[in-house]
C-alpha cells in the first residue's frame, strides 16, 4: 500500500515537471499577469441547499460560512487549489443587505504560467457561473475593480543563476541598497537563497525568485541540485492606489496587455539606468578604497589588500565592492597612482583579480555579473517584443518537445580582454567615457535568446 502511494507521488511529480518545462516549448521567457485580487460589487442571492452541500462536500478550515440569527449570511469563504480564494461578507458601512467579494485568483498545478488581460476577464466571468453553478451563490456584478494585480517576467534557464547576478538584476528594478533575502529550506539546494525581495513604498513590491526551488519545497516536483533545468521569477505587485496611477483606471474592464507591456517597458528602461547608476556606484567605491589601502598598505601590498576585502564585504551585505573585474577599466586612478602607470595599474587588478578566480572557488570577479545582468535585460525586452505580437501570457507548443533555456555564459578570458582593452585604450585617449553609451551599445549588440 506505502509503494503503491509512493509510487502515484513519484507520478504526480513528474507530471508537474513535465508541467513546467511545456511552458518553455515556444519560447524561453514570457511577460504575464500572476494572482490577482478584484473586488466584485453587486448583488448576491445564495441558494442555501447547493451552498450547504457544496461546503458539506468540500469540508476543510479554509472553508467557513457564518449565518445571523435572522437567517442572513453574514460571511463566507471558500478556498479552493485550482482557483484561489472567495470571500463575501455583509458591508456593515453601508446599508445591512450589501455584501462586499474579494476574489483572490491564483494559478492551479505548479503555477508556472501566466495571462493575458482578456484570459484574465473570461477567468472570472466563467468562475461567477462555477459559483452560482456548484456553490449555489449567483453574484450579478456592475463593477468588477482590481485590488492588486501580480505582473510576472517568467524565464527557464540551463543551471542556477549566481546569487550575485540575481541581486544585481532585483536592485535595478526596486532601486533597493540592500535587498530581503530568504531560503526554501525543503529545496536541494539549502546554501542558497531562493527568494530576494525589495519593497521600499507600500504600493509597489518587486521579487526574484526560483520557482524551482520553491515547487521542491512544496514536493510538487522531486529534488535535485543538479537539475539542468530551473525557473525564475522576477514579480512586481501594485496595489488598488499605483494600478489606478499607472492604468488610469483600477476596473478590470478598462485593463488592456498594452498598457501593462507599455508599463513593464518603461520599468524595464528605468532599471537599465539604474544599472548603469549602480556601476558608477561601484566604479566610485572601488577608486575611493584602493586609494585609502595604497595610503595605508603601500603601493605593493595595496592590490592584494584590496581584493581579499572583496569577499568578505559580500558575505556581510550581500554586495561586493567591485561588481565584477570589468569596472577596473574605468577607474579613474589619478587619486592613488601617476597617470602614466594608469593602463598598467587596470590591467594588473584584473591579473590579480583572475588569479583569486583560479584559486577560490567562491570568489565570482571573472564571472562578469554585470554582463551576465544584460542577457537577463535584453531576454526581458524581447519577451514584450513577442507580446506585442501575440499578447501576454504563455504559448505552449503541445506538439513540440523542445525545451528553450537562457544559456549560462562563461566568457572566455579572449573575450573579456577584447572589450576591457579597448576600454582602456579609450580612456586613455579621451579621459572621459560615456558610459551609458557603451552600456546601450553592449545591450544592443546582444543576439535574441528568445528561441
Amino acid at each position: 500500500m506505502q509503494e503503491k502511494i509512493i509510487c502515484e507521488k513519484d507520478k504526480i511529480q513528474q507530471c508537474n515537471e513535465k508541467i513546467m518545462e511545456r511552458c518553455f516549448s515556444t519560447t524561453s521567457a514570457f511577460c504575464g499577469i500572476d494572482s490577482t485580487t478584484i473586488r466584485i460589487s453587486g448583488t448576491f442571492e445564495f441558494d442555501h441547499n447547493i451552498l450547504s452541500r457544496y461546503l458539506k462536500t468540500n469540508n476543510s478550515k479554509n472553508n467557513k460560512c457564518k449565518i445571523s440569527e435572522c437567517g442572513n449570511y453574514e460571511f463566507i469563504q471558500i478556498t479552493s487549489k485550482e482557483f484561489g480564494k472567495l470571500e463575501i461578507g455583509q458591508d456593515f458601512y453601508r446599508k445591512h443587505s450589501s455584501y462586499y467579494c474579494r476574489l483572490q485568483l491564483i494559478h492551479p498545478d505548479v503555477n508556472t504560467e501566466t495571462i493575458s488581460v482578456n484570459h484574465l476577464k473570461s477567468r472570472v466571468i466563467k468562475l461567477l457561473k462555477i459559483f452560482e453553478s456548484e456553490m449555489g451563490i449567483l453574484i450579478t456584478p456592475y463593477k468588477i475593480s482590481l485590488m492588486k494585480l501580480e505582473l510576472a517576467f517568467t524565464f527557464a534557464t540551463d543551471s542556477i543563476i549566481h546569487l550575485q547576478t540575481r541581486n544585481l538584476f532585483i536592485k535595478c528594478f526596486s532601486k533597493a541598497s540592500q535587498v530581503d533575502k530568504k531560503i526554501y529550506e525543503k529545496a536541494s539546494t539549502k546554501e542558497d537563497h531562493h527568494i530576494l525581495s525589495s519593497r521600499l513604498r507600500k504600493n509597489m513590491e518587486h521579487v526574484l525568485y526560483d520557482k524551482t526551488a520553491k515547487a521542491e519545497h512544496r514536493r510538487h516536483i522531486k529534488r535535485n541540485s543538479k537539475r539542468q533545468f530551473r525557473v525564475y521569477r522576477y514579480e512586481t505587485t501594485l496595489n488598488e492606489q499605483k494600478i489606478k496611477k499607472e492604468f488610469g483606471s483600477a476596473l478590470l474592464e478598462d485593463l488592456t496587455d498594452k498598457q501593462i507591456i507599455i508599463f513593464l517597458e518603461e520599468l524595464l528602461t528605468s532599471s537599465i539606468f539604474r544599472y548603469i547608476d549602480l556601476l558608477r556606484e561601484s566604479i566610485k567605491i572601488t577608486e575611493q578604497e584602493l586609494c585609502r589601502l595604497n595610503r595605508e598598505k603601500g603601493k605593493d601590498d595595496y592590490i592584494d589588500a584590496f581584493l581579499s576585502r572583496q569577499l568578505n564585504n559580500s558575505l556581510e551585505k550581500l554586495s561586493p565592492l567591485t561588481i565584477d573585474e570589468g569596472i577596473f577599466c574605468f577607474l579613474d586612478t589619478t587619486s592613488f597612482i601617476s597617470t602614466s602607470n594608469s593602463a598598467r595599474t587596470k590591467r594588473n587588478l584584473i591579473k590579480q583579480s583572475r588569479k583569486r578566480d583560479s584559486n577560490e572557488s567562491t570568489y565570482f570577479l571573472s564571472k562578469m555579473i554585470s554582463w551576465q545582468v544584460l542577457h537577463l535585460f535584453k531576454l526581458f525586452h524581447d519577451s514584450l517584443e513577442f507580446a506585442k505580437v501575440l499578447g501576454l501570457g504563455c504559448f505552449i507548443n503541445e506538439t513540440c518537445t523542445e525545451i528553450h533555456l537562457l544559456k549560462q555564459k562563461e566568457f572566455t578570458t579572449d573575450q573579456r580582454d577584447i572589450v576591457f582593452n579597448q576600454i582602456i585604450r579609450s580612456k586613455k585617449k579621451n579621459n572621459k567615457i560615456d558610459l551609458n553609451k557603451i552600456i546601450i551599445n553592449q545591450l544592443n549588440d546582444l543576439d535574441s535568446e528568445l528561441f
